[in-house]
């Protein structure tokens, strides 16, 4: 059971370590983005597709990321914590969950409203655009901060015991 411990633990910090890098760097973009305006309505169409490549790379990673937790990861830590702590867990992760579809809601919301700038749609916001880029972008990095908050220590404290019998 703990022998998959170690190796959770280095893929668990290692994707978090990634996925953390292309949040800091969406969120550069984004702020560039904001702050190159200088009172335009709009931008350079590369910019748009450029925040566009960047946002669904993070998602698809993200996507990748989650399905392995909780496909992989998360029973394995039920298993693990079969005790109150577990209920606490499965809270915890629920919580996380939530965080994930709302951020994913802000991701869609930019897609749409980067096709219907594109395609010249009235009522499309630059504005709206960057606003729901960065609030994604929030919510991941939150995310991925909660979910170290709660994994990690939990993967240590049994990485300790496991090494304590072993």
């Amino acid at each position: 059971m703990t022998a998959y411990l170690g190796p959770a633990w280095r893929r668990l910090t290692e994707e978090h370590r990634s996925l953390g890098d292309m949040v800091y760097t969406l969120e550069a973009k984004v702020r560039a983005a904001g702050m190159d305006r200088g009172g335009r309505r709009s931008f350079p169409e590369w910019v748009l597709d450029d925040l566009h490549r960047s946002a669904a790379a993070l998602r698809a990673e993200l996507d990748l990321h989650s399905l392995w937790e909780t496909k992989d990861l998360f029973p394995w830590l039920m298993e693990l914590f079969p005790t109150p702590e577990g209920h606490i867990i499965v809270t915890s992760l629920w919580m996380l969950e939530k965080e994930h579809e709302l951020a994913d809601e802000f991701f869609d919301s930019f897609f749409r409203e980067v096709g219907d700038l594109k395609a010249g749609r009235r009522g499309a916001a630059l504005t709206r655009v960057l606003e729901d880029l960065m609030q994604a972008v929030r919510l991941v990095r939150e995310h991925l901060e909660a979910e170290e908050d709660l994994l990690l220590p939990l993967m240590q404290e049994s990485l300790q015991l496991a090494g304590e019998q072993g």
